[in-house]
């Protein structure tokens, strides 16, 4: 059984808006089956591996020895300052291959205007013409609330 803080720290982090918490993930579990994906965000890039490390093992059911392995390894990868690269999320997924994968990693700012697969394929789907260009202001509110509600 998942115990209730770690429920509500996963609540929280999917629910704020990335304005504010600009430091992102979107993930699910590793099982082929498991197709649900959410977005959680934080304040800071440490907050965001501190969540990485120390609730996805629980959520995921590991055990406390597994756990701590899987925490050394991955602030080991992302290293201090934590670097969001794509070569850093392929190693963290290595190491989470059994139980969790992070499809993305990042900040807002990306999402709305940067040029990963999943920030452009966001941006398309939002609209209906297809484009993906850049998020403006008057469609920001539009792009939060999907983000927010995306992967489910």
């Amino acid at each position: 059984m998942i115990p209730d803080e770690i429920i509500k720290r996963g609540e929280e982090a999917m629910s704020r808006d990335p304005r504010h918490f600009p430091y992102g993930y979107f993930s699910g579990g590793s099982f082929v089956l498991d197709s649900t994906r959410v977005f959680m965000w934080f304040s800071s890039p440490n907050e965001l591996i501190d969540h990485i490390c120390e609730c996805d093992p629980i959520v995921h059911d590991l055990d406390a020895d597994e756990a701590q392995s899987f925490a050394v390894k991955v602030r080991e990868i992302v290293g201090e300052p934590v670097e969001f690269s794509d070569d850093k999320l392929q190693q963290v997924n290595d190491t989470a291959k059994a139980f969790l994968c992070v499809e993305w990693w990042g900040t807002f700012e990306e999402l709305t205007n940067g040029n990963s697969d999943l920030a452009t394929g966001i941006r398309e789907w939002m609209r209906e013409d297809g484009s993906d260009s850049p998020i403006a202001e008057s469609e920001m509110d539009e792009f939060v609330e999907l983000v927010q509600n995306y992967g489910f």
